[in-house]
């Protein structure tokens, strides 16, 4: 099964750490999905470039090679929130910093052309 994840560090909503006994870390995460899709190897890690001033980072960690042509991909948003990157919306201070470096939207767009299924065959 193919999987992409944004997973925002300052999240408060699922908090990238984890929570002791009921939730993953974002890390942790990543590699379970990484196991179940047997992929061979470890993640390759790759920075994306810093191009908005919005105080977040964005890191890709990619498992690929995986059962089936399969791939688990997760954007770890440095400074990020619970937020959609890409938005134009701007989250309060509950939810944290929206991420301008990366469009989730166009992202997972890419991402669901190269993994289609079925009718679109």
């Amino acid at each position: 099964m193919p999987i992409m994840f944004f997973l925002g560090t300052n999240d408060p909503v699922f908090p990238f750490a984890g929570v002791l006994g009921l939730l993953l870390s974002g890390t942790e995460t990543l590699e379970k999905w990484a196991e179940l899709d047997a992929c061979p190897d470890a993640a390759q890690e790759t920075q994306l470039s810093d191009t908005a001033d919005d105080g977040t980072l964005v890191s890709v960690l990619s498992y690929g090679d995986c059962d089936g042509g399969s791939e688990v991909i997760g954007h770890i948003i440095v400074g990020g929130g619970h937020t959609w990157p890409g938005s134009a919306f701007e989250a309060n201070a509950e939810l944290g910093r929206t991420s301008h470096d990366v469009s989730a939207s166009q992202t997972m767009i890419d991402f669901f052309l190269r993994h289609r299924r079925g009718a679109l065959d």
